[in-house]
């Protein structure tokens, strides 16, 4: 009776502990929820977040409750070690990927629905889970690349910026006015849809050969992948189209023969 008495005030002490912790559960588990739906990742990736931050506390509440009633933390510390090595090193890629799907949850490189370029993989973000994130190919095929190889590789967030840079190179015969191609190039470029007309057009001469000048044209458009290809294919035809309403010629390859008189 007497050691239930010298008891209490520790036992009194623990319990305030575990409501305490069970507070501070909630209160973090509640913030972790909100943080994590801003993360734009899917549902249950929320979910698993703030229940790991949630449990990550009643552990931390627990050891200290524990320690109140007399634990030996020694003790405690020496088998939570052995233990910790075992796992980590049994469960070490599948951590990793975890803790790699934390890191890039907070850090957000990239979105659901950007286009990135991660390894040798290129398409759209679908799913960002924990474990892994999915990406969908241009031509159709779902990829599943673990965290731990996302967050140790460059990624190129191609649809970070709304306008990305394209660029055509077509050449024109040696004898042509450049002044007059590249004011030819310009206006059929800006009356072009998709072509971004805040964003200046460049158009430089590239390289000088036998009877062939080379120009590159430099535009802005639509950084999605399906505008820029659809624009850039348009630009094409269209200063196809306008040079030779200016009857300003295109090279054309030839070819000299030259055949042996057998006699």
């Amino acid at each position: 009776m007497r050691d239930t008495i010298d008891n209490l005030p520790s036992l009194i002490g623990s319990l305030i502990v575990i409501f305490v912790t069970w507070l501070v559960a909630v209160g973090v588990k509640n913030v972790a929820l909100l943080w994590a739906e801003k993360t734009e990742g899917d549902r249950s990736t929320d979910i698993l977040i703030s229940r790991l931050c949630y449990g990550g506390v009643w552990v931390v509440g627990s050891v200290i409750s524990l320690g109140i009633l007399g634990l030996d933390f020694g003790l405690l510390l020496g088998t939570l070690g052995l233990t910790s090595v075992a796992i980590g090193f049994s469960l070490k890629d599948v951590l990793g990927n975890y803790i790699s799907g934390v890191i890039l949850l907070a850090a957000r490189p990239f979105r659901i629905n950007d286009q990135v370029v991660i390894s040798d993989y290129e398409g759209t973000i679908t799913q960002i889970q924990l474990r892994a994130i999915t990406l969908q190919t241009y031509d159709g095929r779902l990829v599943y690349i673990p965290n731990q190889q996302v967050f140790q590789s460059s990624i190129v967030n191609i649809t970070a910026s709304p306008f990305r840079r394209s660029s055509i190179v077509f050449g024109v015969d040696d004898s042509s006015n450049l002044d007059l191609v590249k004011e030819v190039v310009r206006e059929a470029i800006m009356g072009i849809e998709g072509v971004e007309s805040e964003r200046e057009v460049i158009i430089l001469v590239q390289e000088l050969i036998p009877s062939t000048v080379h120009l590159e044209v430099l535009f802005w458009v639509n950084s999605r992948r399906q505008s820029f290809i659809k624009v850039t294919s348009d630009v094409c035809q269209g200063i196809k189209e306008a040079l030779e309403k200016a009857n300003i010629e295109t090279p054309t390859n030839s070819y000299v023969i030259t055949l042996d008189n057998p006699s």
